[in-house]
């Protein structure tokens, strides 16, 4: 449910047309080193004692052509990208931390096949260290066929077609990456994953080796029906597995189910979910294969810090104001330090004040699908996906003021007004300011103004502001 609504939030990112026919689902490259099925328990729930949280960095590379245009990818696209990640895969205690994005200028790969695909390890920008997503125009093969993405199996590294990169196309493929296999995998072979395992048990050596996901073939459109909002599976088709049964209760909501739903307009964001059976194997292929993910792994702690440091103006803080003489004011500010952290969590901000963090003064929160940006000089976070009572201190910057550079702008009056009244505030008169006044600082014209009245200076600039000021004049 919760994917559900983030994939609502992004459905207008989302191109549906190709204009050299359909596109067809992902398409795998198996990993030349050999894993052994051993290192996988094949449990269908996580075991007491597992209670390790694994955190995975994550790169994106935007390619472009060689002027450094297409694709339009957005930096809230790639922040959203985040944050669908870590909705689908944290349940699991498995994190993402993001760890930004560049571009790659480079026409020859904006249309990626598979042979360049096998090569894009070997340029100057990857990242040893992370999981590795490009970004291109389009997934291609080499008969011509069209795919949304592709990704190595297990591995570091996925491509996306732009156009269905903010979509269920983006855990599925990373699934991949961690050793999910189709949940339809070698339906149409003699070694299929049975539909009977209570009389034929196969599971852990079959289909996708994972035995909470049923039996599964490739659907057709015709045997998924939408009904009062949701998507329902029928075997209108009467297909059957090797031994003849008729296949039931087919996942189409997994993400690792038949990916061709997802690249229509009608089904093309219906899968939701991964199962406990197939957490366990990601975690176990985090785990059992080093030599591939230890590289990439980082520290609980990493999620609590911002991803992003930088200044910016800091408009509460005016380090000087000045009334020029032709009407205009100059205002100087000074500048504060922001930390930005990335989407996808449910964060709880504190103040922290020394001791135990778990004294620290609750602050605000910032929901999962929001960008959190901490302008306040607090010291200490709570992550409710990662634990819902740690509160981690970290060395927070934010909000505090280093020595100020001053950063000035001059507003023009566009209109203004003059109340004047007795000085107790009686018999008030309201009038427009002349062009004479507009261009004068409030000093020149309170010279002009009568004696022994209160006098209210309104001015509108054309930044926005409005500023007043309020004399009594005795003499």
């Amino acid at each position: 449910m919760r994917l559900k609504i983030l994939l609502s939030h992004l459905i207008f990112y989302l191109i549906i047309f190709q204009a050299n026919g359909q596109i067809l689902q992902c398409k795998e490259v198996i990993n030349p080193i050999q894993i052994d099925e051993t290192i996988y328990t094949h449990h269908t729930a996580r075991t007491s004692n597992n209670n390790t949280q694994y955190v995975l960095n994550v790169f994106f590379h935007i390619v472009r052509d060689d002027n450094g245009n297409s694709p339009a990818i957005p930096d809230e696209q790639i922040q959203d990208a985040v944050a669908m990640l870590n909705i689908a895969f944290n349940d699991f205690d498995i994190f993402f931390k993001y760890m930004g994005y560049d571009y790659i200028d480079d026409s020859s790969l904006l249309s990626l096949n598979i042979n360049e695909f096998n090569t894009l390890q070997n340029l100057p920008q990857f990242r040893n260290n992370a999981l590795n997503l490009f970004i291109v125009d389009e997934v291609t093969s080499n008969n011509g066929n069209l795919y949304a993405g592709l990704a190595q199996r297990p591995g570091i590294k996925s491509a996306f077609t732009a156009s269905y990169f903010l979509s269920a196309t983006l855990p599925h493929e990373i699934g991949h990456n961690l050793n999910l296999y189709h949940t339809y995998e070698g339906w149409n072979t003699q070694n299929c994953e049975h539909v009977d395992q209570a009389n034929h048990p196969n599971c852990e050596v079959a289909g996708d080796y994972v035995c909470d996901t049923p039996a599964s073939y490739k659907v057709p459109s015709g045997d998924v029906v939408y009904l009062n909002g949701d998507f329902y599976y029928q075997n209108n088709s009467n297909t059957t597995d090797c031994l003849g049964d008729i296949y039931v209760n087919v996942p189409i909501k997994n993400f690792m189910s038949n990916n061709i739903y997802q690249l229509n307009n009608y089904y093309r964001n219906l899968r939701d979910h991964f199962t406990p059976g197939q957490g366990v194997r990601m975690r176990e292929t985090i785990e059992n294969i080093p030599s591939i993910f230890g590289s990439i792994r980082n520290t609980v702690e990493s999620l609590y810090e911002p991803f992003d440091v930088h200044i910016e103006v800091d408009y509460d803080w005016v380090l000087s104001e000045t009334q020029n003489h032709d009407g205009t004011v100059t205002t100087c500010y000074g500048e504060k330090i922001v930390h930005v952290f990335q989407k996808g969590f449910d964060y709880d901000f504190y103040k922290w004040e020394g001791g135990d963090a778990s004294n620290s003064t609750f602050e605000y929160s910032v929901g999962r699908l929001q960008l959190p940006v901490n302008e306040l000089p607090l010291q200490a976070v709570k992550i409710n996906q990662v634990s819902n009572t740690n509160i981690i201190v970290f060395e927070s910057s934010a909000g505090i003021r280093p020595n100020p550079t001053a950063h000035c702008t001059t507003a023009r009056p566009n209109s203004g007004k003059v109340i004047t009244s007795n000085l107790d505030g009686s018999n008030a008169t309201i009038r427009d300011m002349n062009n004479q006044e507009l261009q004068s600082s409030d000093d020149e014209i309170i010279q002009t103004l009568e004696s022994n009245k209160r006098h209210t200076l309104i001015k509108d600039y054309d930044n926005g502001e409005r500023k007043e000021k309020t004399v009594f004049k005795t003499n």
